[in-house]
């Protein structure tokens, strides 16, 4: 992705292509690299942002995330979403087709809770409890969590495509997805536990859900704007014409290179029969470094048809 002829924003992404960090580098290659952007979609984009220093890039990046894409129920609906994001929206997907994503509920549990400490277990683990005895405290935890949450994208992945590379993996899904969907946000410590739910659900309730998102419009590959930057995110290339997949790839953390087909679909409030299982993390990984699972992605991208150059020149266009 390029900018216009005059913004300093080139400039600025040029820059940290070559920061010392990384994860920065990253970030700026994912910038440079995104092509299912539209010239509409690029320019409102540009002039949001406007001309912001080296330094508040991210910050600005945040700004253009927080008032165009995880709105508020009302103040629209997300730009990802729009006739405009043409070359990154899906072929509507059959009704019966099984979705999956991770939800990090750590933060829900302790904001309706009640607790403040992120290091105490016991928010996380009364909403398992919850959870695991069907207790109408977990349903009514739920309503909340509905009630409150914004109009964000949300990431999923296809059950089929799943149960296709890896058969075994709701066995170790709290391990197996992040791994696989690129999910490095989720790592846990003991310092900082982490809730994680195992959501599941049909495709037609996206297309049921209320909202004035054209049902055409509501599933989209990923883009480096439809979120905030993230290191382990990676744009995925324009689809050869009549291609049979255009999703997004997911990175895979232990640089297997897996690229597992990823796509944000437009948010959904969530049913209690959605909810497959709830976890309690201490620890995750060992995850692969950043360079090392972004080439091993690249490997794997550059050897589909049609893509061998795909991020070969971070400078380039």
């Amino acid at each position: 992705m390029r900018f216009s002829p005059a913004s300093p924003l080139n400039g600025i992404v040029d820059s940290l292509l070559t920061a010392t960090e990384p994860v920065d580098r990253a970030k700026a290659e994912n910038i440079r690299w995104e092509s299912r952007l539209a010239a509409v979609r690029i320019a409102h984009y540009e002039g949001e942002i406007g001309s912001p220093d080296p330094e508040d890039f991210a910050t600005g990046h945040g700004d253009y995330v927080a008032n165009h894409i995880n709105l508020r129920r009302d103040t629209g609906e997300p730009a990802c979403f729009a006739a405009a994001n043409a070359p990154a929206l899906l072929p509507t997907l059959a009704p019966a087709e099984r979705l999956v994503r991770v939800e990090d509920m750590t933060g829900w549990a302790e904001r309706i809770f009640g607790r403040d400490n992120p290091a105490d277990l016991k928010d996380s683990e009364r909403l398992k409890a919850a959870f695991e005895s069907g207790s109408a405290e977990f349903t009514a935890f739920l309503k909340t969590w509905n009630e409150a949450a914004d109009l964000r994208p949300m990431f999923a992945a296809v059950v089929g495509d799943l149960d296709d590379l890896r058969p075994d993996w709701r066995g170790s899904w709290w391990t197996a997805l992040p791994e696989l969907l690129g999910l490095g946000h989720l790592g846990a410590a003991t310092s900082h536990p982490r809730a994680l739910a195992l959501m599941e659900y049909p495709a037609s309730r996206v297309l049921d859900e209320a909202g004035s998102v054209d049902p055409a419009h509501r599933f989209a590959a990923p883009t480096v704007i439809d979120h905030h930057l993230n290191a382990y995110f990676c744009p995925s290339p324009v689809p050869a014409k009549g291609a049979a997949i255009c999703y997004g790839r997911a990175v895979n953390l232990t640089a297997r290179g897996t690229l597992v087909c990823e796509m944000i679909h437009r948010h959904i409030s969530y049913r209690p029969e959605d909810v497959k299982a709830i976890v309690v993390l201490t620890e995750t990984g060992p995850w692969a470094t950043v360079p090392d699972m972004r080439a091993a992605h690249l490997t794997a991208l550059r050897s589909q048809p049609g893509w061998a150059g795909f991020g070969v020149d971070a400078t380039g266009s």
